[in-house]
């Protein structure tokens, strides 16, 4: 067989194109089985952007933060109780075009249990690449999720505005490693210089509509590295809408642009 696809069935990104040459690739070596009926062939496209995700995550987790950091290594936390490896993210098995941006993922000083659960998951997403062991991790980083007070506070009212789920967004950290102190971002500056390249390169593959930016350091973070991205940008104030009455307000004015935008983009 010389193609996977022969016609234009439908527009691809150039995200969703190079997925699609990665799964001819794999085809080809004997690595991914595709299904070349029509009806399977939006799934098999997710399937294959997952696997870019999956890939891309597998990097991130092998890359050498040592020698990436320097003498700014020593700002790492410890594991445990931190998470030992530089964080991938998650994307959602039906991403829809929203990104939400956290900053680095948290200490956890209460967590260690529960981190050495989900470093031993991450480990074998990053030693085997499969779906499966992407969707053990993932699964295991919902649950832990519900017991962190920003997603369960700031995020999730969002996404139910929006009428949205955990699994139609993609979930990211401009700064890749748990840090012993929460010092203010342009103290890690060099920290963050080194992560950036894989964040630039996981926005380019999911090519958000919009993200979901957690708090006005993370936004500042993002148009420091990126000025003018295609993409829309929504800033929580979380400092300044700290009483229940208004979060819940903000979740629905943050929601309702969030289904705009991307119902605008299809």
């Amino acid at each position: 067989m010389d193609r996977i696809v022969t016609g234009r069935l439908f527009e691809l990104t150039p995200a969703g194109e190079a997925a699609l040459l990665q799964a001819e690739q794999d085809f080809r070596e004997g690595r991914f089985i595709v299904v070349t009926d029509h009806r399977n062939l939006r799934e098999e496209l997710r399937r294959a952007f997952l696997m870019e995700f999956i890939r891309l995550g597998q990097e991130i987790m092998r890359w050498d933060r040592q020698e990436a950091y320097g003498a700014d290594f020593t700002r790492v936390a410890p594991s445990p109780p931190a998470l030992g490896l530089a964080s991938p993210g998650f994307l959602g098995r039906e991403y829809r075009g929203l990104v939400v941006l956290g900053q680095n993922p948290g200490l956890g000083a209460r967590r260690g249990a529960e981190h050495r659960i989900r470093d031993r998951l991450l480990t074998t997403w990053r030693d085997e690449g499969t779906i499966e062991a992407y969707d053990e991790a993932f699964r295991f980083c919902l649950a832990d999720f519900r017991h962190v007070a920003a997603w369960r506070q700031w995020v999730e009212p969002v996404l139910d505005a929006a009428g949205l789920g955990a699994h139609a967004v993609a979930y990211l950290n401009p700064g890749k490693s748990v840090l012993r102190k929460n010092e203010p971002p342009r103290a890690r500056d060099p920290i963050f210089e080194a992560d950036w390249r894989w964040t630039r390169a996981q926005f380019d593959l999911t090519e958000p509509d919009v993200v979901l930016a957690g708090g006005k350091a993370v936004a500042n973070l993002l148009s420091r590295y990126w000025p003018n991205p295609p993409f829309d940008v929504i800033v929580q104030d979380r400092a300044r809408s700290r009483n229940k009455a208004t979060r819940a307000a903000r979740a629905r004015e943050h929601g309702d642009r969030i289904e705009a935008a991307l119902a605008a983009n299809g």
